[in-house]
C-alpha cells in the first residue's frame, strides 16, 4: 500500500501549496495521506475536500520535552470528537510564533542588521528562525542558510528566543480530547526508547518506523521497538520540495501492518 503520513506544504516550510501536494497524491494514487504542517493545520480542509484516496486531518507539532524540542505527529483518529479543540491551542502557539519572530527582526535591528523588506511576515504559515535566515541571505547579510544561522540566528545566541507552546505531555493530553492519535516523528532524531518509556502511559502510541530516508538497519531497529511497546507503525515522505519540479510523495507500507494503521487511525 502507498501511503504518506507526513509532508509539508507553503503553508509551514514546504516548497508546493497544498493542491499541488494534493494532486501529486492523487496522481501518485496514494492510498492513505496526510498534509502535516508545522503547528497549523490549515492544508486539512483543502486535503479532505479534493483527495481522492483516504485523508486524515494531521500536523506536526513541536513540543518541549523538559529543554529538548521534539516533534509530535497528531491525526485525528475519533471523528465522534471536536478536532477544533485542537486547532484553537495550535492557534494560540502561531500567534506566540509570529511575535517571536517579530522580536528576533527588532533584535537584529538594534544590531544594525536591519532587513527592510519585512513582507514575509504577512503571512497565514507557521513563522521560525528559517523565514528570518532566508529573507538575511535575500537582503546580502549572509551567503546562505547555513551562514545566516552562524552568524545570527545560532542556538544559544542573542537571537536564539525560547519557544513558545505545547509541552510533551500537554500535546498527548489535548490530542486525546480531541480525537487525536500521537506518533514519534523522525525517532532516530532523539533517544525514542527512553522518550517512549517517559510518554506511552501518557498516550504515545506511534512511531514513525517507514520513514523515507531510512535504510534497511534502521526500520529494521525502530521495527523492533515499535513491537516492544506495542505502538503503531507510521510512515512517511517529510517532503519539503525545495529544488523539485514536482511532488514526489509515498512510501511503501508493509501489507502485514495494514489493519493495525487503519485501526489506529478509525478507518
Amino acid at each position: 500500500m502507498l501511503i504518506d503520513l507526513h509532508c509539508h506544504s507553503l503553508h509551514s516550510d514546504g516548497a508546493f501549496s497544498a493542491e499541488d501536494l494534493i494532486a501529486g497524491a492523487n496522481k501518485q494514487k496514494i492510498e492513505l495521506f496526510a498534509i502535516t504542517d508545522h503547528d497549523t493545520c490549515l492544508s486539512n480542509q483543502k486535503l479532505e475536500n479534493d483527495f481522492t484516496g483516504q485523508a486524515i486531518k494531521g500536523v506536526e507539532v513541536t513540543a518541549m520535552d523538559e529543554s529538548e524540542t521534539r516533534h509530535l505527529l497528531v491525526y485525528h483518529s475519533d471523528r465522534s470528537k471536536d478536532w477544533g479543540l485542537f486547532v484553537e491551542r495550535l492557534s494560540e502557539v502561531q500567534l506566540a510564533r509570529r511575535k517571536r519572530v517579530l522580536k528576533i527582526v527588532e533584535i537584529l535591528a538594534d544590531d544594525g542588521i536591519e532587513l527592510k523588506d519585512r513582507d514575509f511576515l504577512n503571512t497565514n504559515k507557521t513563522l521560525g528562525r528559517p523565514d528570518v535566515a532566508k529573507a538575511l541571505v535575500r537582503e546580502g547579510f549572509a551567503k546562505n542558510m547555513n551562514d545566516a544561522f552562524k552568524r545570527y540566528l545560532f542556538d544559544g545566541g542573542k537571537a536564539d528566543l525560547p519557544v513558545e507552546g505545547f509541552s510533551v505531555s500537554e500535546c498527548l493530553g489535548l490530542a486525546k480530547d480531541a480525537g487525536g492519535v500521537v506518533a514519534l516523528a523522525h525517532p532516530h532524531q532523539y533517544e525514542a526508547e527512553k522518550f517512549i518509556n517517559i510518554y506511552k502511559d501518557e498516550g504515545l502510541s506511534g512511531l514513525e518506523v517507514y520513514y523515507r530516508p531510512y535504510k534497511s538497519k534502521q526500520k529494521r531497529r525502530f521495527r523492533q521497538l515499535a513491537v516492544k511497546y506495542d505502538l503503531v507503525m507510521t510512515g512517511g515522505s517529510d517532503f519539503h520540495g525545495n529544488g523539485r519540479l514536482s511532488p514526489e510523495l509515498g512510501i511503501e507500507y508493509p501489507d502485514e501492518y495494514q489493519d493495525s494503521i487503519k485501526e489506529w487511525l478509525c478507518l
